[in-house]
């Protein structure tokens, strides 16, 4: 990860969330429970394009976790997102995010995590 975004106040991490691969950011003095939000970057994007995002949310109290979508990052990245890529690839990545979503706040540490919008 570059130098050029860190903090004494955050921790950044590069994780797995099994095959999934995802930055967290957290409060480094946050004890318990804390809010946590899931960033999904858009389509061209990917996890690190979306740091500094993270970093801010965090720096506000929140925990982040920021995954790759399927297609993009470390997950078979597209070498192409022009039209038609994304005429065949868009809402596959957008409805996998979707299913992903629930396999990612499953096996995170539940003890640790009030997640944001799980009831919505």
């Amino acid at each position: 990860m570059t130098d050029y975004l860190k903090s004494n106040f955050i921790v950044e991490e590069k994780i797995r969330i099994q095959e999934i691969p995802a930055i967290i950011f957290r409060p480094i003095e946050v004890k318990g429970p804390i809010p946590t939000v899931v960033f999904y970057h858009g389509w061209s994007s990917n996890k690190e394009f979306q740091r500094l995002r993270g970093f801010i949310l965090s720096s506000v109290g929140y925990q982040v976790v920021i995954p790759d979508a399927i297609y993009h990052g470390e997950r078979n990245r597209l070498n192409d997102y022009g039209w038609d890529m994304a005429k065949q690839y868009f809402w596959d990545v957008i409805f996998r995010n979707l299913e992903e979503f629930n396999f990612v706040t499953t096996n995170m540490m539940e003890e640790s995590i009030n997640w944001l919008g799980r009831y919505l």
